[in-house]
């Protein structure tokens, strides 16, 4: 792939998070889910300095609300991830953008009401979390789309606004 080509594609993934980082969320129903989330357990890292340190966070839903240590979490954010498990391609390896030491990575696992979890992958050089490797009922996929990157976001901003916005 040409310079120019990497160039633009970079360009188009940088353009989604900013847009991304601008807009709402539209209101979306827990009864319109096709996947009712009870957990999620996050971690990444993004190698700012020259010692990497990997963030956690999980998020569990009580009494049909979202918390993380103890902070009420918007549901809405929790439901347009939910509404993000689209354009799903089937794989039989990880999708792979660099193969560096120090790339960035973000690992989401997602536990399901119905006790079925979501393992979401990214690790890329260029600091945009893309693709979005799946793990779902034992069979691997990849999306492209950003869909489940602009909804995590929201969410990251919303459990460490200092560290993510703007």
């Amino acid at each position: 792939m040409n310079q120019k080509k990497k160039g633009l594609i970079i360009l188009a993934f940088a353009a989604g998070f900013i847009y991304s980082g601008l807009l709402t969320f539209p209101e979306v129903s827990p009864t319109s889910q096709k996947f009712s989330i009870v957990t999620i357990d996050i971690t990444y890292n993004i190698h700012k300095t020259k010692e990497p340190t990997d963030n956690y966070y999980t998020i569990e839903r009580l009494n049909g609300n979202y918390y993380s240590n103890g902070e009420w979490i918007n549901p809405q954010l929790v439901y347009a991830l939910a509404e993000s498990f689209t354009d799903f391609y089937e794989s039989k390896k990880y999708e792979r953008l660099s193969t560096t030491k120090k790339e960035p990575s973000l690992i989401a696992e997602i536990t399901l009401e119905n006790k079925n979890s979501i393992i979401l992958k990214s690790g890329s050089r260029i600091h945009c979390f893309m693709p979005w490797n799946i793990e779902y009922n034992g069979k691997l996929y990849v999306q492209y789309s950003g869909k489940i990157p602009s909804a995590l976001l929201q969410i990251l901003i919303e459990l460490d606004r200092e560290k993510w916005y703007p």
